[in-house]
């Protein structure tokens, strides 16, 4: 049995390296937070993986929908600037995942028009993490990636 085609390291590694060039965030992570976030922090997490109509005879190509949140406490001042600050941190990713649309030879593409299921989007709501309460855009990634596994006959 062939290996899958799926170097989720080196995907992990190539988002967390374009959120952190974009020099928005206090903090980025590859993980949800444990401990209360200082400033604008953002973190990396998977979602869901299922296969692709638009997979070929012979393999079987994957949505890899991962999520990125974007967080910023409740409390900062002044409170009217939170949702732009995030608005605007949002914009930036998706500039930088356009400008670098198949994360160097890594993916097939960054769905942003959601041709395989649903595109780059973000929804606002808010946690509150051991106590303080933060202004949350949790950010649908979805990256198309190639012949992840071998069909057999």
């Amino acid at each position: 049995m062939a290996a899958p085609n799926l170097d989720a390291a080196a995907i992990w590694s190539g988002l967390l390296s374009h959120l952190k060039a974009l020099g928005v965030f206090a903090d980025v992570l590859g993980h949800e937070p444990v401990d209360p976030p200082v400033g604008l922090v953002a973190a990396l997490t998977g979602d869901t993986i299922n296969p692709v109509t638009s997979s070929g005879l012979g393999a079987t190509s994957t949505r890899l929908n991962l999520v990125l949140r974007i967080y910023l406490s409740a409390d900062t001042e002044p409170r009217d600037d939170i949702d732009p600050t995030m608005v605007t941190a949002f914009a930036k990713v998706g500039a930088s995942l356009s400008g670098d649309f198949d994360l160097g030879g890594l993916l097939r593409e960054v769905d942003l028009l959601g041709i395989e299921g649903e595109p780059l989007s973000g929804r606002f709501g808010y946690v509150r993490i051991v106590g303080p309460l933060y202004r949350l855009l949790t950010v649908q990634l979805p990256l198309v990636c190639n012949d992840v596994w071998t069909q057999a006959p």
